[in-house]
């Protein structure tokens, strides 16, 4: 992989100095402050809609932390993901696009280095916003709710991780194949909407497709049980043909 090293200093460079920085760790922030706030409001608010209805009672339990992670969950599961794919899907076309790619390849490095420093890069990014968007919800559920135990919380946190590299995986592969930043999101988009259909009826699959760490993530932040090894395993199985598909098409790509 000539060249990956000095390429991939330089895209962390750029990540610094761009909106990439920020879009991602944003929208995690964004989601690790709400979720703890919307579990402690949503049961007060709809208590007092009910109320203003003659003769209709709604009660609801006391939220505990348990609904501030289950929040921040199903957060992730929907909105971060397909912020995922929105910011990744242009990752390889719009610098072939722009023109870039051409002139950083007649340097001395290779397509397979210049394919995996973009990678890396916007994986690091994630990680941050992973991190950032975590340790919002942390402190903001210890703050409303007078708990928060950590280790369900970086377990849900962490498979969810895995399967949001998995879809920057998908969505590089993606980029490659597809010149259209916006047709490489619509094609992403569509193929989560379909694993998750194809998962949820066919139960054959459920349990040992990478869709599963969905199902782990919010069964960790629920302190329940969760099987997670063979989802993990077929997480980095499927990211990794991905990636080497990826690296592949963009060899025999013109630019």
């Amino acid at each position: 992989m000539r060249g990956f090293s000095v390429f991939l200093k330089k895209e962390l460079r750029e990540v610094r100095k761009t909106w990439r920085l920020w879009v991602l760790p944003g929208i995690a922030l964004f989601l690790g402050i709400t979720s703890p706030v919307l579990a402690k409001l949503t049961p007060m608010l709809v208590e007092q809609a009910g109320q203003s209805q003659p003769g209709v009672v709604i009660e609801f339990p006391d939220p505990t932390y348990v609904d501030a992670y289950t929040q921040f969950g199903s957060q992730l599961n929907q909105l971060m993901i397909i912020a995922v794919i929105i910011a990744t899907a242009g990752l390889i076309s719009s610098e072939i696009r722009r023109g870039t790619a051409i002139l950083v390849l007649t340097k001395p490095l290779s397509r397979v280095a210049f394919f995996l420093a973009k990678v890396v890069s916007q994986t690091l990014v994630l990680l941050g916003a992973t991190v950032v968007g975590t340790l919002a919800a942390f402190s903001l559920t210890a703050i409303l709710f007078g708990q928060a135990p950590l280790l369900d919380l970086l377990l849900g946190a962490g498979f969810w991780f895995a399967f949001a590299w998995l879809t920057l995986a998908i969505m590089a592969l993606l980029s490659v194949v597809f010149n259209s930043q916006g047709g490489a999101a619509g094609v992403g988009i569509a193929l989560l909407f379909g694993v998750i259909l194809v998962v949820s009826t066919w139960s054959a699959i459920e349990d040992y497709s990478p869709a599963a760490l969905t199902m782990a993530s919010m069964n960790a932040f629920r302190g329940e049980e969760y099987q997670a090894v063979i989802p993990l395993l077929s997480t980095i199985l499927v990211g990794g043909l991905a990636l080497a598909a990826g690296a592949w098409a963009l060899q025999r790509k013109e630019i």
